[in-house]
């Protein structure tokens, strides 16, 4: 473009005034093996930033101290009430089976009131917590808002979710943080347990740690700004931060053990 078309586009005429384009919604997802310091990483993001946030597990809290009730607009839904349930039911269905819910009863006494309250039957435990967060960050997708979750990202599922975002015109940010021996992770959810959090076993924190890593590339590549921390000692570090999959930023001086098998330093060193 040459210097004088470019000063055409910036200098509209008189009297015709410009409207900016709406601001893109956002999705942040903080990612990485239990017990690597997800949530920290969160409380150093402004609140603009992370518009809702989704987390299952103060979910499942809500749902044990209310009887199954999970208001539904405290969770950024605003939508028509008949048309959200129609959309969490069929997000139920495609989510549920993968954690062994009974779908077939759950949809049968699921309500939502004009209010956006919704009621669910129990038992109220981490699987149906897991399942109703990701119904809710569907109908979030739906309606265009900007959200934040946490995920061990263990799975190929949350890399699909972050695609249909960017798909449907979401700025997508990655924040992966990661130890560099699963056996950190297992000593702080052990001590994260005494004081109160969910227990998890010590099998599934290093089969996750290793599944995790193994996808933090991928999602890198969905992302549109990614930022990788190390929490192997008292605070994080910022190892790297990856932009549109093509362009890798480092700090040499922090570059950990774990990040250096990972198929995201292979492809560019």
């Amino acid at each position: 473009m040459s210097s004088k078309a470019a000063d055409s586009e910036r200098a509209p005429k008189a009297g015709k005034p410009t409207l900016s384009p709406p601001a893109k919604p956002r999705l942040r997802v903080l990612a990485g093996p239990n017990g690597s310091g997800k949530s920290t990483i969160k409380l150093n993001l402004k609140p603009q930033w992370i518009g809702v946030f989704v987390n299952a597990d103060e979910m499942e809290k809500v749902l044990n101290a209310s009887g199954g009730f999970l208001t539904l607009r405290d969770l950024g839904v605003t939508g028509e009430p008949d048309m959200v349930l129609k959309r969490i039911k069929k997000s139920l269905q495609t989510f549920g089976l993968k954690k062994g819910i009974d779908i077939p009863a759950l949809l049968a006494e699921i309500r939502l009131d004009e209010a956006l309250t919704l009621w669910v039957p129990g038992p109220y435990n981490s699987y149906l917590a897991a399942t109703l967060a990701d119904a809710v960050r569907q109908e979030l997708l739906n309606e265009g808002k900007t959200f934040t979750f946490e995920t061990v990202m263990s799975h190929r599922s949350k890399i699909d979710f972050m695609r249909e975002a960017r798909e449907r015109g979401y700025r997508v940010y990655l924040y992966f943080v990661a130890t560099d021996d699963p056996t950190i992770n297992i000593d702080r959810v052990h001590r994260r347990v005494l004081q109160g959090g969910h227990p998890v076993s010590d099998d599934k924190i290093i089969s996750r740690y290793h599944r995790s890593i193994a996808l933090m590339t991928e999602a890198c590549e969905v992302a549109h700004r990614a930022y990788i921390f190390d929490n192997s000692g008292a605070k994080h570090k910022l190892l790297a931060e990856v932009s549109d999959a093509d362009t890798l930023r480092l700090d040499a001086s922090v570059i950990n053990p774990w990040f250096l098998e990972t198929d995201l330093w292979k492809t560019f060193f």
